[in-house]
């Protein structure tokens, strides 16, 4: 909400931006009119604890109307009381007591984000107050309130906005003088739209096995096609036997409640995995969905020009984006004939990258009743059958290059969990795509990419993020570090200035930062003294997404460090935690939180940051967590990261060759 907020506000203050409906039933307690909410309370929620960020941590003026008692929950005692904290006090100021991590938690991101270089807080403010619009619309008194809110949740769906695209595109496929040729072109068009839209299921899984063999070879690793007329032929014209060319998916028989309901193991196109063939349709989940990855892809096409860089990665603008790929102005002959021939390039794109897109970014996969970071690919086995690898490496080989590969790919995601911000993935694509282009001779069973080349391009990817934009004293912009090293042959360019103190904001410090130590921790596990090999085989990036100071600003005792701001909100005392943690030990002392995240690192069997590790193996090897460990552990941590921010990384011992 507040991205969005802010994007509307930088386009311009006359606009309004309208949060949506707010449904509500109207009544008299007191004598003083209460609106009880049926519809929209997360977002009134949300609003009112941006208000009170803007009020206590930016000294913002807030209109004289704006109360306590503004929001309350009924018969919600924790959340109400949490309610009252974050109203009256800045979020350093909270006291110890049982308050509800969703809202404080809320605060946190919101206080974060509107902390990011380049916000302008007066004009945020003056933008939320004068022209971000929430209409109220009340139900009749004697509306049936429990009857109401079950049709409100079980209403039909409206189209999604690239279902609206969809038959924009096809519409332009419609334009040519022989109808024949339009009616095959709209129908490849339609089978590459279908297939590519699923995210949770492998892109091959979207055809018949024989089309699959023709698109991406024997063993399902190649992208033979190279244009939109290549794949057309390959879907619509080489069945010879239909009457109207089109080869389709077996056609599906009508289904009753019981199979509807009764779980399911064959592939939509008839295949099954293994000898067991039971594989759960949901197995594999796509860290983004279809509306982003289709910007994703126009974003990765479209030449680097101003034009691209307004390409933002937010589904929200989702239709007003491609319109200008397909509006109709000047000469309607050349207008409809560009736009056709947009659709057409966009659709190979589409099926090319999405190809990509499955075999080299990770999935979160579920199976066995356990999940985790998957990077896999399909692989065709007897018959029919099929099965997964991984995508580099053994699979059995827990520290190879897939594994080293996987633990880069989520860091970057679990850093950048809001999809309008994963440029990460954008410049991935990106840099596949050019290997795709280089690698027309693979053999079958080979990869587009070098492993290693890939391995190296993410850590150049993520030096360039910290050094030029989280580190940097004067920060770039996503699209200017990616332009940057595309044009260096994906090599990052030389570091600018760097600004140490940009560690020693405490909370303000940027998750990033900590998730890709992290990543140069397990890297260099080994080197590492006094520390058990097994806390590297079992750690795997979450999305810890809280910095929590590990000596307490407010300690529970008093007691707190001499120099205490400086030394408290110093990177050696900064880590990583998710939001429920952080809450449950948050102004205690060291020594008490190390038993608490030992006791849930016991109870729960989960791993916890690498860089938090090593603070807990210090104090207990210590016994003791004050300013020597702490400036002593910055000092390490320090080293580790600025190592990256040499000229050539790799001169320096950085990169394994």
């Amino acid at each position: 909400m507040v991205e969005d907020i802010a994007h509307a506000q930088e386009e311009g203050n006359e606009k309004n931006y309208y949060l949506g409906i707010l449904v509500v039933h109207e009544k008299t307690e007191n004598g003083k009119t209460v609106y009880e909410t049926i519809d929209g309370q997360q977002r009134l929620t949300a609003l009112f604890i941006l208000l009170c960020v803007l009020k206590n941590e930016f000294g913002q003026e807030i209109d004289q109307e704006f109360k306590r008692d503004t929001l309350d929950f009924e018969s919600r005692d924790i959340s109400d009381r949490t309610l009252d904290v974050v109203f009256e006090s800045k979020e350093g100021e909270w006291p110890e007591k049982e308050l509800n991590v969703d809202i404080t938690g809320a605060y946190k991101i919101i206080e974060k984000e509107l902390k990011k270089p380049g916000t302008d807080i007066n004009a945020f403010t003056e933008y939320l107050l004068d022209h971000v619009i929430m209409i109220r619309v009340p139900v009749p008194d004697d509306t049936d309130l429990n009857r109401y809110f079950e049709i409100m949740n079980s209403r039909g769906e409206q189209l999604e906005k690239h279902e609206i695209l969809k038959a924009w595109m096809v519409k332009e496929l419609k334009n040519g003088e022989n109808g024949e040729k339009d009616k095959k072109e709209k129908r490849a068009f339609n089978r590459i739209w279908e297939a590519c839209s699923d995210m949770n299921r492998y892109v091959q899984f979207g055809f018949t096995s024989e089309e699959r063999n023709n698109i991406f070879g024997d063993n399902w690793n190649k992208f033979k096609p190279g244009k939109f007329d290549d794949i057309k032929k390959l879907l619509v014209e080489k069945n010879k036997d239909s009457d109207d060319g089109d080869k389709e998916l077996p056609p599906k028989k009508e289904l009753t409640i019981e199979d509807i309901i009764k779980p399911s193991g064959k592939d939509f196109g008839g295949d099954t995995e293994g000898k067991s063939g039971q594989e759960k349709p949901d197995r594999f989940i796509s860290p983004i969905d279809f509306p982003n990855f289709l910007l994703h892809v126009l974003k990765v096409i479209e030449p680097e020009s101003n034009k691209n860089e307004k390409i933002p990665l937010d589904d929200k603008k989702l239709l007003d984006i491609f319109s200008q790929y397909l509006k109709n102005d000047g000469d309607e002959a050349k207008a409809k004939a560009k736009a056709k021939a947009f659709v057409k390039k966009f659709a190979c794109e589409l099926l090319r990258l999405r190809f990509l897109f499955d075999q080299y970014i990770l999935k979160r996969e579920y199976t066995n009743n356990k999940d985790g970071w998957s990077l896999k690919k399909p692989k065709k086995g007897e018959k029919s059958s099929y099965y997964y690898v991984n995508t580099f490496g053994q699979e059995e080989d827990d520290n190879g290059i897939n594994k080293k590969l996987l633990m880069l790919l989520s860091m970057f995601h679990v850093s950048f969990p809001a999809r309008t911000y994963k440029y990460w993935l954008f410049a991935t694509l990106r840099f596949l795509r050019e290997k795709l282009k280089e690698s027309k001779n693979t053999e079958e069973g080979e990869n587009i990419v070098d492993p290693k080349q890939y391995r190296e391009f993410l850590e150049f990817l993520a030096d360039a993020f910290l050094c030029c934009r989280f580190l940097a004293k004067t920060p770039d912009e996503y699209e200017s570090i990616i332009k940057e090293m595309k044009k260096n042959g994906w090599k990052r360019q030389d570091c600018p200035e760097i600004d140490e103190g940009r560690l020693n904001q405490g909370t303000d410090v940027e998750n990033f930062i900590f998730n890709y130590l992290d990543y140069l921790l397990w890297k260099d596990w080994d080197n590492l003294e006094g520390l058990d090999e097994k806390i590297k085989n079992n750690f795997e990036f979450t999305f810890r997404s809280s910095v929590e100071h590990f000596y307490p600003r407010n300690p529970i005792d008093g007691n707190k460090l001499e120099d205490d701001n400086d030394i408290v909100n110093n990177f050696g005392n900064l880590c990583l935690v998710t939001r429920s943690r952080n809450s449950q030990v948050s102004n205690h002392m060291p020594g008490t939180k190390k038993d608490l995240y030992r006791e849930i690192q016991e109870r729960d069997k989960k791993s916890i940051s690498l860089k938090l590790e090593i603070m807990l193996s210090r104090l207990e090897k210590e016994k003791d967590w004050g300013k020597k460990q702490i400036i002593e552990h910055r000092k390490n941590m320090r080293k580790k990261l600025t190592c990256r921010c040499n000229k050539v990384a790799s001169e320096h011992n950085c990169i394994d060759p």
